[in-house]
Order: C-alpha cells, then structure tokens, then sequence
C-alpha cells in the first residue's frame, strides 16, 4: 500500500507508517502411524546333563554357581551377585553305582526338524513316531509374526491365529491335544511348545492343522511354521560312576545354547594314609596302604591312570603294576617348595589336567609323566617309571667292565666309548611354553624364555612346549628353562656295550664314566691277582 499521513488528536502531523498484508498460511502435520508395543515372546528353557568326570570327585572349590561359568561367565560373583536369571543346577559327584537320580534331569529327548509352514491351502501336516520307547511328544511352533496393519492411517496392532494339534495311535482315531488361539502383537519371530503324552502304543501320528485363513495381503501377517518335534523317554538316570552336572536357563538370555564351562576339584584317587593332600605333608613313615583324597600330585593321579580298572591300563593289562615306593620319592619331590617366580613359593610340580580324548596307553601316561619330569617304560610285565633329577651315581664303567671290539690279531680295534654331538639346528634358542590360566577361564597363555648367549651364537631356533596340565606361570618357567639348559649343557650322547653287569643301572639312572682316552688316565680296571691283602 502507498504511506499516507495520519493526523494525531492533536491535530499535528505524525510519523509515516507503512502497513504490510500478511497471509497466513497454517499446514497440517502429516500424522505418523502408531504401533503397538511387542507382547509376545518366546518362552523356552534349555535343559542339559553335563558328564563331568568319571568317578567320584571333590566338588566345587568356591559352590556350584560360582564355579560354573555361561559363554565364560559366571552364574554367581563372589560376592553374591547373579549374572543371570531363572537358572536351575543340580549336580552328583559319581560316588558309586547307586547315586540318586537329579529330579527334572532324568529324561531323554531327541528332537526332529520339521521347518515346514502350516496353511490352509496346503492342508494338515503329519509325522510319525516309530520308536516304541517314546512315552511323550513335544510339538513347537514357530510364529514369524504376529500383527496387521490398518489401510487408512498405518497403524500396527495386534492379531490372532488359530490352530490345531492332534494325535493317533496306529490306524485309531485322531485325537486334539491342543487348539490354542495365539493373540497378541510381535514382529520378530517367536515360539509356542505343547507336550502332550502318546496314547495307545507306537507308531504314532502327530497331524498340525490351520484353523484361522491364510493371509492374503501384506497387511497381515499370521503365518505359522511347525518348526520342530521332540520324542521324550522318561527315565530316571542316575549314571553311575559318573559326577555330572545339571542345568537348566532360561533361553531368553542367549542367542543359541551356552557354552558351560566349570571350575572342578576332579577325581578323587588313592593316596598314602599318612599324606595330607591339602597341606602336602607327611605324616610318619608309609606303611604302604592307602586312602580317597583329592590331590594335584602328579605322581598319585599316574597311578590311578594306571591301575584303576574301570578306565586306566589295568583294565586291558591286568597282571600290570608299579613300584608305589618309588612313586612316593616322586610324590615328595614334587610337593617341595620353589620359588614361584612372583615373590613367592610353590609346589614343584603339579596336575590339573582334563582328560577327554581317548588315546595310545604309552602316549597318554607319557604325556602325564612329563608333568614331573618322567619317563616310562615297559618291562616283563611291570610299568617302570623313572624321573629326571638330582641323584647319586649307581655304577661306573670304564674299559674295565665294557665289551671292546678286538680284531684277529687280538689288539683293540676301535674305543670302548664312542661319542656323538648333537647338530647345532637341534638346540634350541627359544622357548614357546604353552599352558592353561586360571585367571582367564584355563586358556591357554604362552610365556616366551630365551637364552642369550645361544640366541647370539646360534640364531633363533624356537621350540613350542605345550606344558599338560600345568596352571601357574611359574611351573611353565621352571619348564622352559629346563629345556633352554638341557640343550645348552646335554650336547653329547656317549654309546658303549656291556655285559650283564651293567643290567645293575636302569633306565634314568645316572652313571659315571671313567674314559682314559678323555682323562688321559686310567681309573678303572679288574682285580687280576690278591696277595694278602694287595
């Protein structure tokens, strides 16, 4: 508009004003689709029977939901706290033929895939149970999802489905053992169960039928799928002779079955009487006799290896035994103190070890000996068993009392003692030592040792030592550093023959060996003639 002069009250003359039309101009929102929340879910339980050991075992160090871990975590905190809910346990520690069956554990399924869609249009669906030991069923039902949608705004609620689950005995009648009506909202998959018992006797027929119509639009979805079947014997196990472990969660927590994983005081094995596993002590002298304990000396869980008759080499070999004299200097000599590495001291040797894979007797109880130093071997029906430490000599030989090789004219052809060097590629340098960390649920951690000097002389030369049944760092240590000196210091391999005389040292023996072509003297020889008392 043009300005124009307004004229005050007063009759003088005013400031110009310039006016402006305005439109005004309103939208409407656009309205957003409102959806339901989600009010149907899956509600299923994971059940399993666990077999831990054979044979009677201690137990739970800290109590069974603090020592049993899901997807390495445990069920309980130390300090109480739950990690997760609606869990059920129970557990048997194997301690003989006539333990309790675990109540709600005693059943066995075995479940069938049907993933197969249920509709109208292709008509019921049937499967047959043959297997006459059956005694109930177990039908699972799968909903993709459950809603509908509303044409003019968009908005997604709720909707229902209906159908029908019916069985028969042989060529009988057929008889519905559940008609549900599922009503609600969800758009993600879940699952409906229904168990039910088998009538009459085998075969049975489980027939799933659709009541509700198809959907014909994408508007709604109610489809339904038989996704699976479970056939159930209900038999109270008690399994014998064997510590397990039961357990049942609530499947809501986990994506697929978890991974358990149990911290355990194992096998309880014969000890002597008058050791105290626990403390390591001995209590007076050894009257050869023994008693059930649990322990982690290797040298008592060897001999249960060997001659426990339900699962060990005496099973197969019945007349075989081994020197429990021995075993018990092995047994003390792994319970002495050493430092720890960290500030601290330790057993010498020790065994938690979780056996599950069959193998070769004479590798299996090798592997086990090699926890303390040991070697084995086998002879006119006894199981020897030998170890590598500090000991005194038990024989000497010299050119005294070895076979010499002579030639016809009656001189000595070659030397008594023939010597072999070991090749600079088979020393090693490096050491990879491999073993299992309590603080990290038992995986495995490697410690890397190396010698120096040989590392400067010789090059990196590496050798990866998967420690058995060894769970703290300094055993894996004193390991790795025996092997680093042992290729260090054992370079030369001495071979001589002898005659039954030397029957006298045994395998891992030491001996001594007086070799005057060495020591540029003699210091052995025979008694040729006695005058007296020369």
């Amino acid at each position: 508009m043009p300005n124009k002069e307004v004229s005050g009250a007063g009759g003088g003359r005013s400031r110009p004003q310039k006016v402006v039309n305005q439109t005004i101009i309103q939208t409407a929102k656009a309205r957003q689709p409102v959806e339901e929340a989600n009010n149907l879910f899956s509600v299923a339980f994971a059940k399993t029977v666990y077999a831990l050991c054979e044979g009677e075992i201690e137990g739970f160090p800290n109590g069974i939901e603090k020592d049993i871990y899901l997807d390495g975590v445990p069920i309980k905190n130390q300090d109480g706290s739950v990690n997760f809910e609606g869990f059920t346990l129970d557990h048997r520690v194997g301690e003989d033929l006539t333990q309790d069956p675990m109540p709600g554990f005693s059943l066995v399924e075995n479940t069938e895939g049907v993933n197969q869609p249920v509709t109208i249009a292709t008509g019921p669906i049937e499967k047959v149970i043959t297997d006459q030991d059956t005694e109930r069923a177990r039908v699972i039902i799968s909903h993709p999802s459950l809603l509908t949608q509303n044409r003019e705004n968009g908005d997604i609620s709720g909707t229902s489905v209906s159908y029908k689950i019916e069985v028969k005995s042989g060529s009988g009648n057929y008889t519905t053992v559940a008609e549900p009506t599922v009503k609600g909202k969800s758009n993600s998959e879940f699952q409906r169960a229904y168990e039910f018992a088998l009538p009459g006797s085998s075969p049975w027929t489980i027939r799933v039928s659709r009541l509700t119509a198809d959907s014909s639009t994408s508007f709604l979805a109610n489809s339904i799928k038989w996704q699976s079947y479970v056939k159930i014997v209900d038999e109270k196990f008690a399994y014998p002779n064997t510590a397990c472990v039961g357990l049942r969660v609530d499947a809501r927590q986990f994506n697929t079955i978890p991974d358990v994983s149990v911290k355990l005081r194992g096998k309880r094995v014969q000890v002597p009487f008058n050791y105290d596993p626990v403390n390591r002590t001995y209590d007076g002298l050894w009257d050869g006799t023994f008693k059930m304990a649990w322990t982690d000396n290797p040298a008592w869980i060897f001999r249960d290896i060997v001659v426990n008759e339900r699962f060990g080499v005496r099973r197969y070999i019945n007349s075989i035994a081994i020197d429990p004299w021995y075993l018990f200097t092995v047994s003390q000599y792994c319970d002495q103190l050493v430092p720890d590495g960290a500030g601290g001291l330790e057993p010498r040797f020790t065994c938690n070890v979780y056996l599950q894979n069959p193998g070769n007797v004479y590798d299996v109880l090798n592997a086990l000996a090699s926890c303390f130093r040991g070697l084995i071997y086998y002879s006119e029906g006894e199981l020897y068993l030998t170890q590598d430490r500090e000991q005194a000599p038990v024989q000497q030989f010299s050119e005294a009392n070895v076979i010499q090789e002579v030639a016809e004219n009656g001189e000595v052809s070659r030397p008594c003692f023939s010597y072999t060097g070991s090749a600079r590629a088979a020393r090693k340098t490096v050491v990879l030592a491999n073993w299992d960390d309590p603080d990290q649920v038992y995986s495995s951690v490697t410690e890397y040792q190396q010698d120096d000097e040989m590392l400067a002389k010789l090059g990196y030369n590496p050798v990866d030592l998967r420690l058995i049944g060894v769970t703290t760092r300094g055993q894996a240590l004193r390991a790795a550093k025996h092997t680093l000196f042992s290729d260090r210091y054992e370079t030369e391999k001495v071979s001589f023959r002898v005659g039954a005389e030397g029957l006298a040292a045994g395998v891992g023996e030491v001996i001594q060996i007086a070799d005057p072509l060495k020591q540029g003297q003699r210091l052995g020889g025979r008694i040729r003639e006695v005058d007296g008392n020369v």
